[in-house]
């Protein structure tokens, strides 16, 4: 009986264990399934998503190729020929127009150096074309100013093959920006062949209509010399004021038309330089001297700063760079105020790059609005043109034409209300001869 109740507790402790054993079992399993629905789901979930997400990217690979395609329509259709280069001037985007004015296809310049594929050149510099616009690029990249170049700067462009014919162009360089970083440069440029033949043809009227106006103005002022020569008795006091005031509106008369003569013959190129070797110390002290005695009848001197050693003689066309030098000094006579004490300071010095004539005043200044017109002609200012009605906006224009045509800089410094200061930087070997059938029209010259 006893063996049999021990027996009997055995299999109630082995089914004891199999029971819990099976409970055990029961429990992790059932954790395992839901763990496997719980992992199911979350995959579903995730397959849901990822589906969602493909169709996203589609929907946004769908609109990025519309907008590609849109760009790439706005691009091939620009009136404009469109030059995008990399930081290391390469083209990375030409487009259709481009390609037709070089006469080139897109495919064929893309990836090349923008040397082998155009040059951009002054009229004045066709031996260094490829340097000259690679400065330009260079400029622009390390720059903060957008360059841009006019039809009346006398641009041309030729393409890849020097069989192919040059051709005036406008063109505008600005930096490709990248998280605020130049990575390249933005060409637009466009052919102005027709703009050039324009502005030829205006050239040409103004021309013709100088040298026609020119005779009888020449007449009038030989009249009018003889008359103040003579000193008739017949002319009362009165009559001989009023042709001194006709003499001098004549004479104004006269070098009005001589500008428009001069910025005729620069726009053509017909403008000879003829550089001599200067001393320029004396060269400006000659032209300071011609200026004293209309600076004594007001409160406003004169300063010559001169260089601490004497300079070398420098290769200037005398006539030219004084009409330089003469413009500077008669618009700082003009718009500073003649009833206050101010000074107006010419310096000359040595520069690192050559050779620097500067002339301040201390009048009116140029807003800062007005400034990037400057040396556009006929442009004045308002102030200007309030202070001093009978400016014709021509001296400035002609005077960065001649620095332009020999080979000099031409800049300013100005703020409105404190007067300016106007640069003329030669360069160490002086101003670049050029040949022309015309010398500069003057007073004693023609």
């Amino acid at each position: 009986m006893l063996q049999f109740l021990f027996w009997l507790s055995q299999q109630l402790n082995l089914v004891f264990i199999i029971a819990i054993s099976v409970l055990v079992v029961g429990i992790i399993g059932q954790r395992s399934i839901y763990q496997i629905q719980r992992q199911i789901r979350i995959r579903k979930e995730a397959e849901e998503k990822m589906r969602l997400y493909a169709k996203d990217i589609e929907i946004a690979k769908i609109e990025i190729e519309k907008q590609k395609d849109q760009l790439d329509s706005i691009v091939s259709s620009m009136g404009e020929g469109l030059l995008v280069c990399d930081d290391k001037k390469r083209c990375i985007l030409v487009n259709q127009m481009a390609g037709s004015l070089l006469r080139s296809t897109p495919s064929d310049l893309a990836g090349k150096p923008v040397q082998e594929c155009v040059s951009f050149f002054q009229a004045n510099d066709k031996e260094g074309r490829q340097s000259q616009f690679v400065g330009l690029l260079e400029e622009a990249m390390t720059g903060p100013d957008i360059i841009t170049k006019a039809a009346v700067d006398h641009f041309f462009c030729q393409g890849p093959d020097d069989h192919c014919t040059a051709f005036p162009v406008a063109l505008v360089i600005a930096p490709l920006l990248k998280k605020g970083k130049s990575a390249g440069t933005i060409t637009l440029f466009r052919d102005s062949t027709r703009e050039e033949r324009i502005d030829e043809m205006k050239s040409e009227f103004v021309s013709v209509a100088s040298h026609q106006l020119r005779t009888p103005l020449t007449v009038i002022n030989w009249n009018l010399e003889m008359l103040l020569e003579e000193k008739t008795e017949k002319l009362s006091t009165r009559q001989e004021q009023y042709i001194k005031d006709v003499y001098k509106e004549s004479q104004r008369m006269v070098a009005l038309v001589n500008d428009l003569l001069n910025v005729s013959r620069l726009q053509s190129g017909r403008v000879k330089i003829e550089p001599v070797a200067t001393d320029l110390e004396d060269f400006i002290e000659d032209i300071i001297s011609a200026y004293r005695p209309l600076l004594s009848q007001s409160k406003r001197a004169f300063i010559f700063k001169r260089p601490k050693r004497r300079l070398p003689a420098v290769p200037v066309d005398r006539i030219l760079f004084r009409q330089v030098i003469d413009n500077f000094i008669t618009n700082a006579i003009r718009y500073s105020p003649a009833d206050k004490n101010s000074t107006v300071t010419v310096a000359l010095a040595k520069m690192k790059d050559g050779y620097q004539v500067s002339v301040t005043d201390e009048g009116i200044g140029i807003p800062l609005a007005d400034q990037e017109h400057i040396f556009e002609k006929l442009f004045r200012s308002d102030n200007a043109r309030l202070a001093a009605s009978d400016g014709s906006g021509l001296g400035l224009y002609i005077s960065r034409m001649i620095m332009d045509s020999g080979g000099c800089k031409l800049w300013f410094e100005s703020k409105e209300g404190h007067g300016s200061t106007f640069y003329a930087l030669l360069p160490v070997t002086g101003m670049r001869e050029k040949s022309g059938e015309k010398k500069f029209a003057g007073g004693k010259v023609e």
